[in-house]
């Protein structure tokens, strides 16, 4: 069977598994190529290039098993092992969220208020995204790290380590604590936290279904894990120091009423290319200090 064949057969079975609209079919299209493309060890432009070349059995058995998982709701990026975000190619495993393309708009306003040789936090890594963004566009700045999970410190490092940057620690613990003693030291905190609700539908649809539970929710209190993060920040941050941090679409006037109950001025919500409220962001008052 050829290329071209084998995407079109891989086409409408996806589109068949996600039931897809007439209109959304092209992204079954492109879920089949990303996932031969795999399998060959190629990138998609050579697919378009050859679509008459012919594939081993063993070249099929292995993308028709990825085809099966897929249509079985696995998100492509786990079954790719990788995921692109900010330019960067992260490796991903079910330990992990995968990377967004909303959150970038974190880390565009985070560059804006970090200095070149300043100092971030970034709380509930992950695959590392966030804090491997920061560090790659400050090479002198310090990056400092946190996730409870042993598992995704583990792939935190190894994407650092891809990288070759040497400007980031990692620490293992419940956010800011997790930190050594180091008051008064941070320019910026960033952090991605768990923000869905348990039981909210979401949940269960999609990659969310895949995706670690404990890094989407922090319970039946959708806010519980924003609101630790803003009490514990003031102790961490430098004076005039800037707290950034992702959220849902419908929480950004909850989140700015967290901020209004502490010692936070310039409070101000960032929406991202969908017009939806993504980022709080709040500078931290002198007279915290």
């Amino acid at each position: 069977m050829t290329i071209k064949q084998l995407l079109q057969q891989a086409q409408q079975r996806l589109s068949a598994a996600e039931k897809l609209e007439s209109e959304d079919q092209q992204n079954a299209l492109r879920e089949a190529q990303l996932l031969l493309a795999h399998v060959l060890d190629s990138r998609r432009s050579y697919l378009m290039a050859y679509p008459e070349l012919e594939l081993t059995d063993t070249k099929l058995s292995a993308f028709y098993a990825l085809v099966e998982q897929r249509c079985q709701g696995i998100p492509v990026a786990y079954l790719l092992g990788h995921r692109e975000f900010y330019g960067l190619r992260l490796e991903v495993n079910q330990s992990v969220l995968i990377p967004r393309p909303e959150t970038e708009l974190l880390v565009d306003h985070a560059l804006l208020l970090l200095p070149e040789n300043g100092n971030a936090a970034d709380l509930g890594t992950g695959s590392g995204a966030i804090a491997i963004a920061l560090a790659k566009q400050r090479i002198n700045a310090h990056i400092v790290a946190t996730d409870i999970s042993a598992d995704a410190l583990v792939l935190a490092k190894k994407n650092a380590a891809r990288h070759q940057l040497c400007n980031i620690e990692f620490y293992a613990g419940d956010w800011l604590k997790a930190l050594p003693d180091i008051p008064g030291t941070l320019d910026i905190i960033v952090s991605n936290p768990p923000y869905v609700r348990a039981g909210d539908r979401h949940l269960s649809q999609g990659d969310c279904r895949y995706e670690p539970q404990l890094a989407l929710s922090p319970g039946d209190n959708a806010t519980d894990a924003l609101r630790q993060i803003v009490q514990q920040s003031p102790a961490y941050l430098k004076p005039f120091g800037w707290l950034l941090m992702e959220h849902g679409f419908d929480q950004a006037a909850d989140v700015r009423a967290i901020f209004d109950q502490g010692p936070w001025q310039n409070i101000r919500t960032i929406v991202d290319l969908a017009g939806q409220p993504r980022v709080t962001m709040a500078r931290l008052s002198p007279a915290a200090g």
